[in-house]
């Protein structure tokens, strides 16, 4: 945790219409302090994706601002801003093509210039971040859906980012991978953004080790399924949502320190 009080993302008025003419995103407001955890709740399609991938600057903006630290996403910034935040995809086979683990995590790290002893220490740092240094010198396909996954998370650590982006993090883990990949994740002093559908893959395993009771937004059509979705889990809802696309979701955030979420 960090006490420079410039939030680790801030997102003002973003607007995003894919080139098919369908509206994703309409005049969306999100300010995340820095090593907050936050979940973005909501069906498919409703734009979380969407707004999760203009954090780095796959997508850009319509309309509207989008700035990492103090850093704004422009085409003049997409380098550092892509060290900055670290993307975790759905499937960790998307981002693990090298012959071994080992050099899928020293992968990023190499491109940014670091070789030798600097290089080797900076990949035994992520793996040993995510309980992964046992496979290093194993090949991806052999290990199990939870082992790729943390070592996707590895590939992304190695580049030290200020802002992680998980997009259904948990999907198609056991329990135990669920658990081994959460209680990863709640040991990293960076934001996080987590693209779910439901509260339990995340908050209800991150509540034992956040540093205050996590909260979570849904779409809000119905309070009372809300307050069905959001309570057994230990979950507080924040301000009320606004409107991303055809549906609504806002941001939920766990942690130290307040958090805003409007046009979700």
């Amino acid at each position: 945790m960090t006490d420079d009080p410039t939030p680790a993302i801030e997102v003002a008025g973003l607007a995003y219409t894919y080139p098919d003419g369908h509206q994703a995103l309409c005049g969306v407001d999100l300010c995340v302090p820095r090593g907050q955890r936050v979940a973005l709740l909501g069906p498919n399609g409703c734009g979380k994706t969407t707004l999760a991938l203009h954090l780095n600057g796959i997508h850009r903006g319509d309309q509207g601002r989008v700035a990492i630290g103090d850093l704004e996403v422009t085409n003049a910034s997409l380098a550092e801003i892509r060290r900055r935040v670290g993307v975790v995809f759905q499937d960790p086979d998307d981002q693990l093509f090298m012959p071994s683990v080992r050099e899928d995590v020293a992968f990023g790290p190499a491109n940014l210039g670091l070789s030798g002893a600097e290089l080797a220490a900076r990949v035994d740092e992520a793996l040993a971040a995510v309980d992964a240094a046992d496979v290093a010198d194993r090949a991806p396909h052999h290990l199990s859906d939870g082992e790729r996954q943390r070592v996707a998370l590895a590939t992304v650590l190695a580049m030290r980012p200020e802002v992680l982006v998980l997009d259904e993090p948990t999907s198609g883990l056991d329990p135990a991978g669920r658990r081994a990949l959460i209680t990863v994740l709640a040991r990293q002093p960076v934001a996080q953004v987590v693209v779910t559908q439901s509260c339990w893959p995340t908050a209800s395993c991150w509540r034992p080790t956040a540093s205050s009771c996590p909260t979570a937004s849904i779409p809000p059509a119905s309070d009372a399924a809300a307050a069905g979705l959001t309570r057994p889990a230990g979950l507080t809802r924040p301000t009320p949502a606004g409107r991303v696309g055809a549906g609504r979701v806002g941001a939920s955030v766990g942690g130290a320190g307040p958090s805003h979420g409007r046009g979700l």
